[in-house]
C-alpha cells in the first residue's frame, strides 16, 4: 500500500517516541524533541512513525 504524501509530512513533524509535534523546515535533517529529548535523523523518525502507523492499522501495537 502506498503512503500518501500528506501522511509523510505528518510523520516528519511528530516525535516517534512521545508524539509531540516538532515543526521543522526541510533543511533541518535532525529530529530533536524538546518534550522527551529524543534525537534521531529526521528520516529515521518518520520511518518509525510510518511503521507504527502500519502496525496499528493491522492491529499490532508494540510496547516500549
Amino acid at each position: 500500500m502506498a503512503i500518501p504524501p500528506y501522511i509523510l509530512t505528518i510523520h516528519h513533524t511528530h516525535c516517534s517516541n512521545c508524539g509531540q509535534k516538532v515543526p521543522k523546515t526541510l533543511s533541518v535533517r535532525t529530529h530533536s524533541c524538546p518534550k522527551c529529548g529524543t534525537v534521531l535523523d529526521r528520516d529515521e523518525n518518520a520511518a518509525i512513525n510510518i511503521l507504527n502507523k502500519a502496525l496499528h492499522e493491522v492491529g499490532i501495537i508494540l510496547s516500549a
